[in-house]
């Protein structure tokens, strides 16, 4: 559909679809590093709810940003969808392919630190966002080859140097 601000609906996509998904693999690794699907995650009642409440921290402060674009009910039924899509067996997308790359997904304007940095600037909670970055940090899945994603690699020297460390290099 057409839009007038392109950028907020662009914004939307990355910092709740693609962030929900980054919070639901991170999450869903974090508490059970055996799941293979982001259904699987999300069949935890717990963590479906946790992804649920980041996914609205996030659509709280796209809405300070774009006031005239989302209104809270139009942000809450998107999440909804979002949350039955990551629930479909179907699609059988996997927690590896959802949160890999972590440099890129870490990244200063990527689908976690960018919100968590505009929520600070306008005062907004970010414990969520904030929470699922940390998950971030440990997540080590693999492919089905048992190889971590080759980029993910290159993360692991960062992590080694401590939090403190991928904050600066990786997160920005």
């Amino acid at each position: 559909a057409p839009k007038e601000h392109m950028k907020a609906w662009v914004d939307r996509k990355i910092f709740i679809h693609n962030l929900g998904h980054a919070a639901g693999a991170y999450a869903g690794y974090f508490y059970n590093p055996s799941f293979t699907y982001i259904y699987e995650v999300m069949e935890v009642p717990l963590l479906e709810e946790y992804v649920r409440n980041t996914m609205e921290q996030s659509a709280k402060i796209l809405s300070a940003k774009y006031p005239r674009e989302f209104t809270w009910d139009d942000s809450t039924e998107h999440i909804e969808d979002l949350i039955n899509r990551f629930k479909n067996r179907a699609l059988q997308d996997t927690v590896f392919r959802i949160g890999r790359d972590l440099i890129r997904k870490l990244g200063p304007e990527d689908r976690l630190v960018k919100p968590i940095k505009d929520g600070l600037e306008l005062n907004l909670p970010i414990s969520f966002l904030l929470s699922s970055l940390v998950f971030g940090f440990y997540f080590r899945k693999t492919g089905e080859d048992g190889a971590l994603f080759p980029q993910d690699e290159k993360f692991i020297p960062y992590y080694e140097q401590g939090i403190p460390a991928v904050m600066e290099e990786i997160c920005g």
